[in-house]
């Protein structure tokens, strides 16, 4: 996981961003899913295309589907791809937040 999120504070904007750019582009509620079942994570130092942070780390090819039933295809950090999954990041992370604040 790339992590660098370490109080409440930093993963609220995280959480903004992501939601931010479901809305911007209009992708439907649950509507996001891997490239295909054979595709895995590779290497990127670019940002990840969903949350725009800038940390090097895994990519996924992932497919979204806006409300007009378009389709676009961006690379995402595996913490976006947890999260679009399970609406939170992983468990750690999350019990480190509690403990910190």
């Amino acid at each position: 996981m790339l992590k660098n999120i370490q109080n409440k504070e930093d993963y609220s904007k995280y959480v903004d961003r992501v939601e931010n750019f479901l809305k911007l582009n209009k992708v439907k509620p649950g509507c996001h899913s891997p490239k295909n079942i054979y595709s895995e994570p590779f290497f990127a130092r670019k940002p990840c295309e969903c949350c725009q942070r800038f940390l090097g780390g895994d990519r996924e090819t992932y497919n979204f589907m806006q409300e007009n039933g378009e389709f676009f295809r961006l690379d995402i950090c595996t913490d976006c791809v947890y999260f679009l999954a399970y609406g939170q990041l992983d468990d750690m992370t999350m019990l480190d937040l509690e403990k910190n604040s």
